[in-house]
């Protein structure tokens, strides 16, 4: 969830449209969580005019580029591109002298997403995410810390509007996590291989027969692989792969008494293969 060992967020701000924080008691469609839920929503790109922007600091760079396409008058829909990098190594080279820094030490991540009105009632977009983190560092004699992790992330959505008061939004996404530490001490070399692949369908329903009231349902399903592979001295002493499927209903319904008040009752059912 973070670059720098946390010293910042995997999410890039200019990528970011909203953020919606669930610290409990969140909707059924976000049931099976142990913990809060953070619902991160990418910006959409501006259909109006190009806009773009870019920020120069010390430890991070980031730059974005919005816009329409298709036209000027009735655009065919809309784009966004940020990307953004660590600017540290200038810092390193200047403290080259001091024992205990890194040798390297950076992090990037890219944020994609295009939009196209395929009908007055469908909508597609496309969205990509891509980031990395690279730290190698030397301690001491014979001493060697390299450790590589990122994620990679690929979703498809298509929203349709049956009526006025019924629309649906389905959804097939892809993500991989990959982390791959190795050290050596004194001519001994540790490595281990962690990755975490999921790949989602999800299909939701929104009714909504009046102003004050709006019933949702919908199927999520997803295959996830999980793999963990430890090495010492070049031989193998560790490799397992775990895979599961994980399915899911829910329906929910939301009902404003008043400005005030508001009650949301809901039901979810899960099943897990295995793990």
């Amino acid at each position: 969830p973070t670059h720098f060992f946390g010293c910042f967020s995997t999410f890039n701000p200019d990528a970011i449209k909203d953020v919606q924080l669930y610290k409990g008691t969140y909707p059924a469609e976000y049931g099976g969580r142990l913990g809060s839920v953070v619902d991160i929503y990418n910006k959409d790109g501006n259909r109006r005019e190009t806009t773009g922007g870019f920020t120069l600091g010390t430890l991070a760079t980031r730059g974005y580029i919005e816009g329409p396409y298709g036209g000027a008058d009735d655009p065919a829909g809309s784009y966004m591109v940020a990307v953004r990098r660590s600017t540290l190594e200038p810092l390193l080279a200047a403290l080259d002298d001091v024992d205990g820094l890194p040798e390297t030490f950076y992090f990037y991540d890219v944020n994609a997403k295009v939009n196209y009105d395929a009908g007055p009632d469908d909508k597609l977009s496309l969205a990509v995410y891509g980031g990395r983190d690279q730290l190698f560092l030397t301690p001491g004699d014979d001493q060697e810390f390299d450790v590589d992790y990122g994620n990679r992330t690929l979703s498809a959505e298509w929203t349709h509007l049956f009526s006025d008061q019924l629309f649906s939004n389905f959804l097939v996404a892809g993500s991989r996590y990959e982390s791959t530490p190795a050290f050596s001490l004194g001519g001994t070399r540790f490595t281990q291989t962690n990755e975490v692949s999921d790949l989602s369908l999800q299909a939701d329903l929104q009714y909504v027969p009046g102003d004050q009231h709006t019933i949702e349902a919908g199927l999520h399903a997803s295959r996830l692989s999980f793999r963990l592979r430890d090495t010492f001295d070049g031989d193998e002493t560790f490799n397992r792969t775990l895979q599961g499927v994980q399915t899911a209903l829910y329906v929910k319904d939301t009902y404003a008494l008043s400005p005030n008040w508001t009650i949301r009752g809901g039901l979810r059912a899960t099943y897990f293969s295995e793990g």
